[in-house]
């Protein structure tokens, strides 16, 4: 099945894997109740990255992450998330796993910077 959506910043059409990459990325930037008419769209890691580092747990993190794009992203089925940090400060989230095209599953890895976790 190819997915067709727009690109955010162009508003040019786009496909598959940069959809989903746009969408997964969407998706974790979005804080909570941040969108009017979907209150309950998006993640709580910026309630994380707002807690005090010793309440912080990366389990917490990670099942955020998890939580997050089970909920809003039917298209990806997770088998890995990786959370890595850069010298600048930038978080790097690598997320592996699968998507259904024409009816099988095809092996997917995409890379999204969220910005800096303290």
């Amino acid at each position: 099945m190819i997915y067709k959506g727009m690109n955010a910043k162009t508003g040019r059409a786009i496909y598959d894997i940069n959809h989903l990459n746009q969408s997964v990325k969407d998706i974790l930037t979005t804080p909570l109740v941040s969108r009017l008419m979907r209150l309950n769209y998006g993640s709580t890691i910026f309630d994380l990255l707002d807690s005090p580092a010793h309440t912080q747990s990366p389990i917490q993190l990670y099942a955020a992450i998890a939580t997050a794009l089970v909920r809003f992203e039917p298209r990806l089925q997770l088998t890995r998330i990786q959370i890595s940090s850069q010298a600048n400060g930038q978080s790097i989230i690598d997320i592996e796993g699968s998507q259904l095209v024409n009816g099988q599953r095809k092996a997917v890895s995409l890379t999204t910077n969220i910005g800096v976790i303290a």
